[in-house]
């Protein structure tokens, strides 16, 4: 507790117990002991930037305090010392030796700044959300959310990769399983651990949702890798893997290579004929190049599968434990610990039995199924989904859970979770003779509002499907098709059914969230545009395993830049394609 006799002590953040991230000018503390974090209010805000990690002097503090907000010295000290008795209180703030921190803090007042007391606000509300990351895996220099370096990884950006390669430091990795982001004063927070997400408005008042729970937890229950220095043995095993490829592609009579540009960048996808890894290239047709580019491929993708492929032996044991017990060779989510490190991210999905393996170093990729079945539905349909994500968001482009259609005019960004009636929209605007650039994932450039596209598919779920899109009854090319005897969704090649309606890229007008009503009519109103990056985050980052706080950074910026609106969507689909016509003429 705190007395009248404060003056001349010097009082420091209470680190590394406790931390603060700096939010649109609003300063969030956590206390990561017991969860509980606490918001500030400006003059708040001030003088504990001005407290810091080194500490500053009560009365350097009043004295900014009055500067700042030209007040009288003694309404300065007294809401201080209050103040103060609050922090101490909570253990959030420390007495220690004199510094000279108060005099070098960042003000968070303007000159037209109204002076209200410093505040806190207690919360204890997303104690679960915070208590995952022990403190010493929290950057102290950028504060909350992010991770030390040698902490929980994410994928390198070409540059940090590049970096740490000519270094031998590890890049700082941004983000964990609580990934955050914040739009207009509300606040959005996925945890990854639980598969719940939360929403935090202006007031501090928290909603819970569990709607993707099962499909956002980690794979497995284990401990988060950390991306250590890449070592010789891991870099060994990339040129292994490029031997194996090449290897097996020559006793076939050499690789099958075909270019393709997507998202601005040259891609090179190599297959091995007669595999059944070259049903993954008629998804991305549309964007292939008639010639090889006069420059080499920005990417070079390798796919091919076997369940003994012409492994070395360094490799081959690999490969052997993966198929033997995957658990003890990954992280949570995939993340395979003998290559996790800077500069290269390797998944493995154990549903389709699929090694995905970037090296950011040499813009190599590899994509080797470890057995002879066929690629299933959701492969064929977006493939390369993983290592697509990560590689072009080295390059600021954003891997998103969404559908884009559009017309001459411009186009939308349709977002939801899956269910919500997205992929479906996007079908019917392109039986309509709108523009498509994609049903369920686009590659987003976020700085400019624009959609690329990254596949030319539709799905569709069961034959109940053709009442409203009879145009593709019996055209769906997958095996473990419903149309074919199988379990699996219809995954139609739509630049072979609508040729000219199938676009590159688009610029978006706005961001749309279909909802169904089952009502008649189809019907257009505004949202804000926090309601649109609740219903495009939590589902992209559920479905990437190498998600990131920069992930959240990009879908924010592009929720920033365009108007949102909710689509509530009609029984009478013919209204759906009309509806967004209307929208983007208006």
């Amino acid at each position: 507790m705190v007395d009248d006799a404060v003056s001349g002590h010097f009082y420091r953040v209470n680190e590394p117990d406790v931390i603060h991230q700096l939010i649109d000018r609003e300063v969030v503390i956590v206390d990561l002991r017991n969860g509980s974090y606490y918001s500030v209010s400006e003059s708040g805000g001030t003088a504990w930037l001005a407290f810091g990690s080194d500490g500053a002097s009560f009365d350097d503090v009043a004295r900014l305090l009055t500067t700042l907000y030209t007040i009288p010295a003694d309404a300065a000290a007294r809401d201080l010392r209050a103040f103060i008795n609050d922090l101490t209180t909570h253990d959030l703030i420390v007495a220690c030796p004199p510094s000279q921190g108060a005099r070098d803090a960042a003000p968070l007042a303007t000159p037209t700044a109204t002076y209200s007391p410093p505040a806190l606000q207690s919360y204890n509300d997303l104690q679960e959300l915070f208590m995952l990351d022990p403190v010493h895996e929290v950057d102290a220099a950028a504060g909350w959310p992010h991770a030390a370096v040698g902490g929980p990884a994410v994928p390198p950006s070409a540059a940090t990769a590049d970096a740490a390669a000519t270094t031998g430091a590890s890049p700082a990795a941004t983000g964990g399983d609580v990934l955050t982001a914040k739009l207009g004063g509300h606040s959005l927070m996925v945890n990854r651990d639980t598969g719940v997400y939360s929403t935090v408005d202006a007031d501090g008042g928290t909603t819970e949702h569990h709607d993707l729970e099962t499909l956002m937890r980690p794979w497995i229950e284990a401990d988060r890798p950390r991306r250590r220095t890449a070592t010789a043995q891991g870099r060994q095993l990339l040129d292994r893997l490029e031997q194996s490829f090449l290897t097996d592609a020559a006793t076939a009579g050499g690789p099958v290579q075909q270019w393709y540009r997507i998202g601005g960048h040259d891609v090179c996808v190599r297959t091995i004929p007669e595999q059944d890894a070259r049903r993954l290239q008629p998804a991305l047709g549309h964007l292939a190049m008639p010639e090889a580019p006069a420059s080499a491929a920005g990417l070079t993708i390798s796919a091919w599968s076997g369940a003994t492929p012409s492994a070395p032996p360094v490799l081959a044991d690999l490969l052997r434990r993966l198929r033997t017990d995957w658990r003890l060779e990954c992280g949570p989510r995939g993340e395979v610990l003998e290559l996790h490190s800077v500069g290269i991210s390797a998944i493995y999905n154990a549903g389709p039995n699929v090694l995905t393996v970037v090296d950011f170093n040499q813009n190599r990729g590899w994509a080797l199924k470890l057995d002879d079945d066929t690629f299933p539905y959701w492969e064929v349909g977006s493939p390369f989904r993983f290592l697509l994500h990560e590689w072009f968001a080295a390059r600021g482009l954003q891997y998103v859970h969404g559908a884009a259609v559009g017309t001459k005019k411009g186009g939308v960004l349709l977002v939801g979770k899956g269910g919500s009636g997205k992929s479906t929209t996007a079908l019917l605007c392109a039986a309509a003779g709108m523009h498509y650039a994609g049903d369920d994932y686009c590659l987003i450039d976020p700085s400019r509002a624009w959609a690329h596209s990254l596949y030319n598919t539709g799905k569709l779920k069961g034959s109940e499907d053709y009442a409203r899109l009879p145009e593709l009854k019996g055209l769906s090319t997958n095996p473990d098709s419903f149309e074919r005897g199988g379990d699996g969704k219809g995954v139609y090649f739509l630049d072979e059914i609508w040729p000219d309606r199938i676009v590159a890229g688009i610029p978006l007008r706005a961001i749309v969230v279909p909802r169904i009503t089952g009502q008649l009519a189809t019907r257009v109103e505004p949202c804000p545009p926090f309601e649109a990056l609740v219903a495009m985050l939590p589902s992209t980052v559920a479905q990437l395993p190498a998600a990131a706080n920069e992930d959240c950074d990009r879908m924010v910026t592009l929720a920033e830049k365009l108007p949102a609106y909710l689509l509530h969507l009609g029984t009478d689909t013919r209204g759906i394609p009309s509806a967004l016509t209307t929208l983007l003429n208006g």
